[in-house]
């Protein structure tokens, strides 16, 4: 079994473009703890192995952006590993294009 905790800070910036939605960024800094809840076990795993239990730690920056007009979003996140205990450790990068179909939000004139 494996638990992931996920969480994240950042600023929020509008800027006014044509329309009534303005252009939305985000920037700061995301980052996940991930890490064994039981040992592992099993014939494969060398006894010297058997029992412990994993972890890995993230921490980066994240930007995002909402651009009305065609209403794409574009995320970007850079998420290197470290404090890695009995695996290895490397780094995430995420790239996301999303259109955005229509607002849950009812709007009044």
């Amino acid at each position: 079994h494996i638990g992931t905790i996920e969480g994240g800070l950042a600023r929020t910036f509008y800027k006014k473009v044509g329309g009534p939605i303005p252009m939305i960024m985000n920037l700061g800094a995301a980052g996940y703890a991930q890490f064994k809840i039981t040992g592992d076990s099993g014939s494969d795993i060398p006894p010297e192995l058997r029992g412990f239990k994993d972890r890995v730690f993230a921490l980066g920056p994240e930007f995002n952006i909402f651009i009305p007009g065609p209403r794409l979003t574009f995320l970007a996140r850079y998420e290197p590993e470290f404090g890695a205990r009995v695996r290895t450790q490397d780094s995430t990068f995420v790239f996301s294009l999303i259109w955005v179909a229509k607002s849950l939000v009812k709007h009044t004139p």
